[in-house]
Formats: structure tokens, sequence, C-alpha cells
């Protein structure tokens, strides 16, 4: 073989090699996903819009051990848009509501629309203000719990502790304590 013959092997054998240590690199690197084209991604986005969003609808539905599912703290304030208290802590769910997105569920049920979603005949309510509390691990709330401050603990026929409701008004700041609490 020639000078020339051995040179041009070299090179060749030298641009194969970069060339499949290109490939290789190229196959190794992290994939950006567009989600446009990622239909599971959007998909999945919008199921958490749902689950997160304000208000229980028909629409939404409602499934208590779907929302406990994310391990999160959960606040439902169940109420009437004719009763004021419900009313005046509108405005304090709403703002809660987008700053914890993600890391506690915070709904309003209204309770003259959507009565019959609610399917548990544990918790009885009627027009006015009342907080469901439970922990980020799914169980009742039950910190500082007295009933003169309005809590309630209820329990099943067995005795066992179900759920935490909380009757009256709660200001912005006191349900932040209480998620905060119900998030360890």
């Amino acid at each position: 073989m020639t000078k020339k013959g051995i040179i041009l092997i070299i090179i060749l054998a030298i641009l194969l090699l970069m060339i499949i240590g290109n490939v290789i690199l190229q196959n190794n690197k992290p994939h950006k996903v567009d989600k446009k084209e990622d239909d599971t991604s959007t998909s999945i986005k919008e199921q958490e819009d749902d689950e997160f969003a304000l208000n229980i609808t028909d629409s939404t539905g409602f499934d208590l051990q779907e929302l406990k599912s994310y391990k999160i703290p959960i606040l439902i304030q169940f109420g009437s848009p004719n009763d004021e208290i419900c009313m005046s802590m509108k405005p304090s769910i709403e703002k809660l509501n987008k700053e914890l997105r993600g890391k506690a569920i915070i709904k309003f049920f209204d309770t003259d629309k959507y009565a019959e979603l609610w399917n548990d005949s544990l918790i009885e309510f009627d027009d006015e203000a009342m907080q469901l509390l439970i922990n980020s691990d799914g169980s009742p709330y039950n910190d500082e719990i007295s009933t003169v401050m309005g809590y309630k603990k209820i329990e099943n026929e067995d005795g066992k502790h179900i759920y935490t409701v909380h009757d009256g008004d709660l200001t912005l700041d006191e349900m932040k304590v209480i998620l905060n609490k119900m998030a360890k």
C-alpha cells in the first residue's frame, strides 16, 4: 500500500470515529419535549387544573379519595351564596386557591347547587359556612380541636374520627396557619 493510501485510510477512520462519537453524544442528550406535540402532558395538565379548580361543579365532579391521593392539605369551604359569612370568606378562599395551587387543595362547594355531589351522610350542611379540613396524609385535622372555636370531630358509627369540620368564619391568616399545620 502506498503512503497516500495509508493516509487516506487513517483520515477515513478518524472521520468514521468522529461520526460514531457524534451519534453517541446526540443519543445521550436529554430530549426536550414540546408540550404542543405531547398530548399526554397536556391532558395531565388539564386534569390537574380540574382537580385544583376552586369551584366544585357538575363538570369537575367531586371525589374526595382522588383529592387525598395528592398527599397535600385539603380545605373545602361548604356554603351558600346566600350566606354572608360564606361570601365574606370567598375572596380569601380564591386567594388561597391561586397562591397554594399544587401545595394545598382549596375548594368551594356550593351546597345550594351541588349538594347531590356530596355522597357522605356523616356531614350535613346547611346554608352556613363550614370548612372540611384534611391533613396531607389524608387523615382528619386534629390539632387544638375545640368546640368553643367552632371545630367538630365527626365520627362514624364505630367511633372512628372520620372528618374535622369548622363551622363559621375563618380569616385568611387563620386558614394559612391551619393549612401549614395540616401539611406536616
